[in-house]
This record gives C-alpha cells, structure tokens and sequence, in this order.
C-alpha cells in the first residue's frame, strides 16, 4: 500500500511528507526546548524551511538527472531517515552547513555538459566553504569539486584554481567579519579543525539505537548501490559515482568530527536516500517492497517518539 502511494510524484505525496516534517520539526523543537517561545519558533521556523529546501534539491536531482524513475521514493526515505536521528531539529548550525553543501552538490552535478562549468565550479566550492564556516570539516566536500574537474575531461588549468579562488574569496570575507565584530578568528579555526577517530560517543539507550538503525539503513543502501554501480546506464553513471562519493565523504566527516553526535549522519542521509530508493525500485516482489516500507516507516516513527 504504502509503495503504491509513493511510486508515483504526485504533489500530495509531498505535501503529506512536508507537512509531517512541519509538525514533528515542532513537536521536537518545543519539547526540548530551552528558550523563550518565540526564539524555538523563529528556531524551528529556521530548522523546517532549510531541510524542506534540501529535500525539494533532493528531488530536483532525481527528476532532471533521472536518477530514480517516476517516483517519490527517496523523498520519502530522506524524511523517513531524518526521524531516527531527531537531534537535528535542534541543530540549526548543521541543518545550515548540510544546506550549503547540497546547494554545491547541485551545482556540481550540472557540470556534465555545461558551457559554464568554471563558474559552476566557482559556485559550488563558495557554497561549500560557506557551509564549512559552520561546520569545518564539511570542506571535505571540496573533494567532490576537484573530482568533477577530474571527470569533466577538461583539464584547463585555470579550473584547478577556482576552488582556491573560492577559498582564498570565503577566508578574506570571513576574516574581515571577524575583524570587524572583534571576534578572534584564529582561535575559532583553530577549535573547528579539531577532529579524532575515537569513537567518543556518549549515547542514552533509545538514542543509540536509532543511530544504529539508521546507520545500518544508510550503509546497507551505500553499499548495494556501488556493488551495482557497473551495471548503470553510461550516461548516468557520472552522477551516480558523484552521489556515492557524497555519501562516502558524509560519513568520513562523521567519523573524524571531534564531537560525534548522531545527528552528524545528517551528512550522508541526503545522497543514501537516492541510492536507496534506487535498490527499493528493483524490489519485483510487491509484497517484500511494501513490508521493507512499512518496517522502515514504523521504525522511524517508533524511535523518535522514543527520543522525545
């Protein structure tokens, strides 16, 4: 029933699913809520209308790069993953940083064919230096700019040098801000780039184990998803191995964040859940494709209300 409803990209699909972002995006944000009425609003305000736009990107991508077939599955599976990990609707910092990054994805992923590549590339590396202001180590995205030089086949010179452009354009500002504020810019650089490969995280039981859930969810999807990469369709398969770098690259910022939380898989949730559905889409027994739903879709729901 449920992969019924959402094989098709009918605008009720999403209507439903922003509308149960709004309400949970609240529901979370007011039950922990440490702040006068009015700042969790504006808070929430913020937190619902940056994942929304992420999500509209997400499907964005889908449609104009064909990346899965005429359905909302990944959409759906995007929200669906947000709920196991419900610290992110009070984490406006990261729900700002994975925005940048997916705005520099999208630029990144109309390069194929562009006769604007350099400012292309121009765009997405600002983005993604502007989301590392929030989050340091989502500069580690900057892999994918250099990598769409790699495949684009164009190795003009002056396209190496943009990121640096973008880099050396991001620090001026960003220094001359400080300065301006008097804030000590070098002592917030230098506390962002801390990192460590311990796992270091301290985790209530309900909270672990909605981690745990999605993490498997998010590595058995990778995972499927370049074992059958090969077998993609040549015209598509240069977005494809953007998108599994992306998700790749989400959960190495994950593991070398010095403070792991859980909502830092936010990182890869967006790209997994397009190799996801492209997995769910294959499924020829209907039965099976509605079971795996449901049991996705109640353990969502079931681990946040558990979070609350």
């Amino acid at each position: 029933m449920i992969a019924n409803f959402f094989n098709k990209t009918n605008p009720i699909n999403y209507i439903i699913l922003l509308l149960l972002l709004l309400v949970l995006t609240f529901l979370h944000g007011f039950l922990h809520a440490t702040l006068a009425w009015y700042q969790v609003l504006g808070q929430q305000l913020l937190v619902f209308v940056l994942l929304s736009v992420c999500l509209i990107l997400l499907e964005q991508l889908c449609q104009k790069k064909e990346l899965t077939k005429n359905n909302s599955y990944a959409f759906l599976l995007a929200v669906l993953y947000i709920l196991f990990i419900p610290g992110v609707f009070t984490n406006i910092t990261l729900t700002a940083s994975v925005f940048m990054v997916m705005l520099g994805i999208r630029r990144l992923m109309a390069i194929q064919g562009s006769k604007h590549m350099q400012t292309r590339l121009f765009d997405a590396s600002l983005l993604i230096l502007t989301g590392a202001l929030l989050e340091f180590w989502a500069i580690m995205f900057l892999v994918l700019v250099f990598y769409s030089i790699l495949a684009s086949g164009d190795y003009n010179h002056r396209n190496w040098i943009i990121p640096i452009i973008a880099m050396l354009t991001v620090g001026v500002m960003y220094v001359s801000i400080c300065e301006w504020i008097g804030m000590d810019w070098q002592a917030w650089i230098t506390k962002q780039m801390e990192f460590s490969i311990q796992w270091n995280m301290q985790l209530q039981g309900n909270e672990a184990l909605g981690f745990s859930v999605l993490m498997a969810l998010l590595l058995l999807g990778t995972g499927y998803f370049l074992r059958t990469l090969p077998k993609k369709a040549i015209n598509k398969k240069e977005s494809y191995i953007k998108l599994s770098w992306a998700a790749v690259i989400g959960l190495v910022v994950f593991l070398i964040s010095f403070q792991k939380t859980p909502e830092q898989l936010l990182w890869m949730v967006f790209p997994a859940a397009i190799l996801s559905a492209n997995y769910l889409e294959k499924i020829e027994d209907k039965r099976f494709q509605n079971f795996l739903l449901w049991v996705i879709t109640l353990a969502s729901f079931g681990l946040y209300y558990m979070q609350l």
